[in-house]
This record gives C-alpha cells, sequence and structure tokens, in this order.
C-alpha cells in the first residue's frame, strides 16, 4: 500500500478553507491532469467520479466522500475503478494565521508485478496534482510539505 500525505498551511479561515477543499467539481480548473470530477448525490450520500491523466492514459474511478463539518473532514474512498484500493481524507486544522490543510490517500493499484515501478509514479502524480489543487484554491505562494 503506498501512501501519500501532503500539508499546506494557507490564509484561509477554517470553514471556507473546508468549503474549497470539499469542492471536489472545481478540481479539474486548477489542475490539468485532472480532466473530470463528476459529484452527485447517491441514496442520501455523495459520490464523485474522476477521470485523471496518467502515463499516457487515463485513471478512472468512483468514490464515497462523506464530509464532517464539525470535524472539518473530507473522508473518501473508492467504490468502483481502476485501483484495487483506495482511500484518504481532506481536513482542515485551525492555525494562528488561517489553516492547515492536510490531505492524505492510501492507494494499491493491484499490479504486483509493476508495483515497484508503477506506485512510486501514481504517487509523484498524486502528490503534484494535490499540490496543484491547493496553490489553484489558496495562491500559488502556499507552503506545502509532504511526501
Amino acid at each position: 500500500m503506498r501512501e501519500v500525505r501532503i500539508t499546506g498551511n494557507v490564509p484561509s479561515p477554517p470553514d471556507d478553507a473546508f468549503a474549497k477543499v470539499s469542492d471536489l467539481a472545481r478540481f479539474p480548473e486548477l489542475c490539468p491532469d485532472v480532466r473530470e470530477v463528476k459529484v452527485s448525490e447517491v441514496d442520501g450520500g455523495r459520490e464523485s467520479a474522476w477521470k485523471v491523466k496518467f502515463r499516457g492514459g487515463m485513471l478512472e474511478w468512483t468514490e464515497q466522500d462523506e464530509a464532517d463539518l464539525t470535524t472539518r473532514t473530507l473522508t473518501f474512498r473508492q467504490l468502483h475503478g481502476d485501483f484495487k484500493e483506495f482511500f484518504g481524507q481532506w481536513r482542515v486544522e485551525p492555525q494562528d494565521a488561517g489553516s492547515t490543510v492536510v490531505f492524505s490517500a492510501s492507494f494499491d493499484l493491484g499490479i504486483p508485478a509493476l508495483r515497484a515501478v508503477l506506485e512510486p509514479i501514481a504517487a509523484k502524480s498524486l502528490h503534484t496534482n494535490m499540490t496543484a489543487v491547493l496553490r489553484g484554491l489558496f495562491g500559488a505562494d502556499v507552503e506545502i510539505e509532504g511526501r
């Protein structure tokens, strides 16, 4: 299982920052590799269908997204798609001069023979894409930490 974690200190108040990172449908305008995100309400919950450019092709999946406004956490888990397993969360925490936004995700592409080659590339791509999203939402000078 490969993990990606990104932390950004942003100038927005926590509730505003959480509203921005929860607006998944906006991500394609912030990152060119995120080609499409369709958000829909299904059985009282929220799902999002993703298409993301990866190595000359496209990764596609549908995830369940669960927002907790009290803890400012958006948890996601793949329902079906190209990953064997994919889950994680966006979390927003108050900070003196705004907020700290934390993105974390774990995934398994499900191709054991190519795990050593493909998963590091996928992790780097996920890190690059979510960094672009954070900078698109909060400004190009947002300081990013993570692996």
